[in-house]
């Protein structure tokens, strides 16, 4: 169970909350935990766990401030905000309610990218692309088309252009390695090659052309110098066929021919 105390050090922007309003809040915290469960098809018991509960219990919290925060007053305090309910207080200006609800957008997406890579590494959730959250994206330069920062809302907006962009690097890499590298990219295996792809990515989503082909030279050098510490790659048709050595028609061979 979510206490007021432990819901205030999670979020203190509401730490000056009253307790009836904490408990109007009550309900989003229930409902927001079962989502969460189900979405990620999580058991009471792995939710406890010491891995994850504080994960899971973070990210419950501040998606709970986020959505409930609309329906909340907020007045402004010494601390910052605090949520009232005396309406003869002094509301908090438009503004910085908006301000506070974008920080806690941010926190909250945050919170789920920390929650699904601990998930990852324990086996429960398996991403399907390299570049599979808003933190990752952030971090190899990708935004919006609009210039924007990414996170949980904006996925949307630069999915379809990671997918296509994945997809061209498995033209490189070979499908077959493309799988193996997103099923392991939260252990220490093939980590330059998972980066090198990822940078190959952003840049053909950025449409760096510059950078796309210097991070095509970067992968296909890289695939030649290691291939054989990638049995995956070397055992597919692509590595076939970009070893395929045509026959030679020699004086020394059994079935030479005059030509």
């Amino acid at each position: 169970m979510i206490t007021k105390s432990y819901f205030e050090a999670l979020v203190p922007s509401f730490r000056d909350c009253e307790d009836e309003i904490f408990h109007s809040i009550e309900p989003f915290l229930q409902n927001i935990a079962q989502s969460v469960q189900s979405e990620f098809e999580l058991t009471q018991e792995q939710t406890e766990s010491e891995t994850i509960a504080p994960l899971f219990f973070a990210y419950v919290c501040k998606r709970t401030a986020y959505e409930a925060l609309p329906h909340l007053d907020l007045i402004l305090t010494a601390n910052g905000f605090a949520v009232a309910s005396n309406q003869n207080l002094t509301p908090a200006s438009r503004q910085r309610v908006y301000d506070l609800r974008e920080r806690l957008r941010r926190e909250k997406s945050d919170a789920r990218d920390a929650l699904m890579a601990e998930l990852a590494t324990s086996g429960l959730y398996a991403p399907k692309t390299l570049l599979w959250s808003p933190k990752l994206i952030r971090k190899y330069g990708i935004r919006t088309k609009d210039g924007n920062m990414v996170y949980e809302e904006e996925m949307q907006l630069v999915q379809t252009d990671i997918d296509a962009a994945q997809h061209k690097c498995a033209m490189i890499v070979s499908e077959e390695q493309m799988e193996e590298l997103i099923s392991l990219q939260e252990t220490m295996f093939y980590n330059d090659l998972t980066d090198l792809c990822r940078r190959f990515i952003a840049s053909h989503v950025k449409g760096d052309f510059r950078q796309i082909r210097l991070m095509t030279n970067h992968v296909q050098d890289y695939l030649n110098r290691h291939a054989d510490d990638l049995p995956v790659y070397k055992s597919s048709s692509k590595y076939e066929a970009d070893h395929f050595v045509s026959y030679e028609n020699k004086r020394e061979d059994p079935t030479y021919f005059f030509g």
